[in-house]
């Protein structure tokens, strides 16, 4: 199913698609592309990598043109000591890659998806530290602050909610049937969350304009995707 609404307000013209993987449907997507790999490869890892090339080719870019997939990072457990579990609020840094358009068209996405298993791996305890010495230095970093982005044509900026235990919560009239944000209108940006059917459901905000072809290639190249339209 995708749902399809406009975002305002925006310094452009901005729509949000709805777009659900099904438990079956992200089983296949995973399988294919452990296929070719040495290990079992995270539902974060394939969805990211596959909507990043859909994306690539709905916007229409230059081969040679760099795109970049930022990554938001928990890192309670990766530091040393960990945070206690008790810890309450954000603890995320960002990571990211940048590689040419061309790569990834046209390369596997094995090969996309071990791009981006690197850049998350690499987010270790000297990692974080090093970024909170560096903004010890600083003495203004909202301009850095995640969330808020330089939005480009090019690049992708993944959040993923798929830990979020939110369909456990009940208030007296029995558990959420869906839960999202309320309101997204940064381009390029994706959110991934738990379906209550075991699959998944993509947010994404993109151009008006790429949003049918990225439509179109996120069908075609994903077998069987039951896709419904609303604007």
């Amino acid at each position: 199913m995708v749902g399809l609404r406009s975002s305002a307000p925006a310094p452009y013209n901005t729509i949000t698609a709805q777009l659900k993987l099904s438990k079956d449907q992200l089983t296949s997507l995973k399988t294919s592309i452990e296929l070719g790999s040495r290990r079992r490869v995270s539902t974060f890892e394939a969805v990211t990598a596959y909507v990043w090339r859909c994306a690539c080719k709905a916007r229409q870019l230059e081969a040679d043109q760099e795109t970049r997939v930022f990554m938001a990072v928990d890192v309670r457990s990766r530091l040393k000591p960990s945070l206690p579990p008790g810890y309450f609020g954000n603890a995320v840094v960002r990571t990211s890659v940048a590689v040419a358009t061309g790569e990834i068209v046209s390369s596997p996405l094995q090969r996309t998806v071990e791009q981006i298993h690197d850049a998350i791996v690499r987010v270790d305890d000297e990692y974080i530290r090093s970024i909170i010495d560096l903004l010890e230095l600083m003495k203004d970093i909202r301009h850095i602050a995640l969330g808020t982005w330089q939005e480009s044509e090019t690049d992708l900026w993944v959040v993923s909610w798929l830990q979020l235990p939110v369909y456990e919560a009940d208030f007296g009239w029995g558990k959420p049937a869906f839960m999202a944000r309320a309101h997204v209108n940064r381009r390029g940006a994706l959110y991934l969350l738990r379906s209550t059917d075991g699959g998944i459901t993509l947010m994404l905000t993109l151009e008006p304009e790429n949003m049918p072809r990225f439509h179109k290639v996120y069908t075609e190249e994903l077998p069987d995707v039951e896709t419904e339209s609303k604007i």
